[in-house]
């Protein structure tokens, strides 16, 4: 089944909607919350170790919430209709520096990274298995993930290179404004990739629901 340019296109935006938070929390985060939003390394530590293993537990769920999920737009399509807003929202938040005492900041820092990372997954789960159910052709799969890793170069580009010097300039003298205008342009272009693949991508395939029920599939995973 043959996918259409757009198609290619608005499957790679989906990606690049994605890796504009995974950039951000591999290549920027630690820097921004130490330097700029001014969390203590131990806590910064305990936070970024913490959410990891909230994150390990909420994969699993939000990959079975998908398995049920059944609408007119598909299985994988909605939750990036859906979840676009929220999560164009939270980046900005995440990168959002409230004029407080540190322990309200602490605070902040802990509900939006936490916040961040619940609607990257409700994305990013569907999205990559988005692949599955808009073409059986192999030959066609793989040339859409091409267009899927060109973008998230520009995505990654656009994070590491882009937002810091944006965050300078738009900043000036105040650094945290800076990376609250940056990050939130980037969330939302994130919103617009989102939506963009959403619309530009259709749902062909329909995969049958996992017989198998999640202490079952953690055990063969155990296995």
């Amino acid at each position: 089944m043959k996918l259409t340019i757009n198609e290619k296109i608005g499957f790679g935006a989906g990606d690049m909607a994605i890796a504009i938070v995974m950039m951000s929390l591999a290549m920027i985060i630690t820097y921004f919350y130490t330097d700029v939003f001014g969390l203590k390394p131990v806590d910064l530590g305990i936070l970024l170790f913490s959410v990891r293993i909230l994150d390990a537990v909420i994969d699993p769920v939000v990959g079975t919430m998908t398995d049920i999920t059944n609408t007119r737009w598909g299985k994988y399509r909605p939750w990036l209709l859906f979840m676009s807003i929220p999560f164009g929202i939270s980046i900005w938040l995440m990168f959002t520096t409230p004029d407080t005492d540190y322990s309200v900041k602490l605070l902040w820092a802990w509900a939006t990274y936490v916040l961040l990372t619940l609607t990257y997954t409700l994305i990013a789960i569907p999205y990559v298995s988005l692949i599955s159910v808009i073409t059986d052709d192999p030959q066609e799969r793989l040339s859409a993930n091409g267009y899927r890793f060109v973008m998230t170069k520009i995505a990654m580009f656009a994070v590491t290179i882009i937002v810091p010097l944006s965050a300078m300039y738009l900043g000036k003298n105040n650094v945290q404004l800076g990376y609250q205008i940056a990050m939130g342009a980037m969330g939302i272009l994130a919103t617009c990739l989102c939506l963009y693949c959403f619309f530009s991508v259709r749902e062909r395939i329909y995969h049958p629901k996992p017989s198998l029920g999640m202490a079952a599939q953690f055990r063969l995973l155990i296995k």
